[in-house]
């Protein structure tokens, strides 16, 4: 039957859910918390009963657009948009089997673009993930981006652009 995620019902919107490993699943939101938008995010078990507690995924003040993947090792990785010194960037962080996050939040792209939109996120055969987003850039056109990340979480290459630059790319999903 139909049930509740997340505790601040008037605010929570934009949900992004995976299957996990064990049978279980973990679904991100875009929140209000107290008074900023942030990523918030609930594991479940298989039969469907929360496992812990609500979650903060983002530690800025400004964070939206998120996207959620499970990992081979059990574990999974959100990403989203937020504010990083004054710049939109595309952030993420992992979480183990267990949903502690492991290691710190970090910053996916790299590029030279003012801003970063819509993360799209993936796992991959080998234990990594593939990330995808929209970027804005310098010259007032829209790119769509990648990067790809190994097993332990760590870059691999560099940061691409997808596409032809047609000046409107945008909105990218990557399954």
């Amino acid at each position: 039957s139909e049930f509740q995620i997340g505790d601040n019902t008037a605010h929570d919107h934009t949900p992004s859910v995976t299957s996990l490993v064990d049978g279980g699943f973990v679904v991100t939101w875009i929140g209000d918390n107290n008074g900023s938008l942030g990523i918030s995010g609930q594991r479940y078990d298989a039969n469907g009963a929360a496992f812990g507690s609500e979650f903060q995924v983002s530690n800025n003040a400004r964070s939206y657009w998120n996207s959620v993947t499970s990992l081979d090792d059990g574990g999974f990785v959100v990403t989203w948009t937020g504010d990083n010194n004054g710049y939109e960037d595309i952030l993420g962080q992992r979480y183990d089997a267990n949903g502690a996050a492991a290691g710190s939040e970090f910053q996916i792209d790299s590029s030279t673009h003012t801003s970063q939109y819509n993360p799209s996120v993936t796992s991959l055969d080998d234990g990594g993930f593939g990330v995808t987003w929209q970027g804005y850039g310098d010259d007032a056109t829209y790119d769509v981006l990648g990067q790809r990340f190994d097993a332990n979480g760590a870059a691999a290459g560099s940061e691409f652009q997808i596409g032809d630059n047609t000046a409107h790319d945008h909105t990218p999903s990557v399954t």
